[in-house]
């Protein structure tokens, strides 16, 4: 019989419940919505964490994240679309997200390069 190994990353979020362990390529991005930040995830469910975005920045930054507002981390590998001349993102699941006006220049050069990257789901 032969033994098939494989490697998931897992990331661990605190929640005001615990700790909840995701994978993040199934994080759309992270917003602050009412003052708390809430993970979207792929299955359209929402965890509320009591983490900041200051925190989570540098763990997710590690799996194509970026910061394109002061309130909201995306997830490059799951934008579907990106509008220059409004500064708008479309996620995969139709979600429209704002890049503030100072970060398009940088965001616009790091999503038109290619990447080899194979998008999951």
């Amino acid at each position: 019989m032969e033994i098939i190994q494989f490697y998931v990353q897992i990331i661990s979020i605190k929640t005001t419940d615990g700790i909840e362990l995701i994978k993040p390529q199934d994080i759309l991005y992270c917003r602050i919505e009412d003052d708390k930040v809430i993970l979207k995830l792929t299955s359209s469910e929402t965890i509320e964490t009591k983490q900041s975005l200051k925190e989570l920045e540098p763990r997710l930054s590690l799996y194509f994240f970026y910061r394109c507002h002061a309130n909201c981390l995306v997830n490059l590998l799951l934008i579907r679309r990106y509008t220059n001349k409004t500064g708008i993102i479309t996620m995969i699941d139709d979600t429209k997200i704002k890049v503030a006006k100072e970060r398009r220049p940088d965001f616009y050069k790091i999503i038109s390069e290619d990447k080899n990257i194979t998008r999951i789901g």
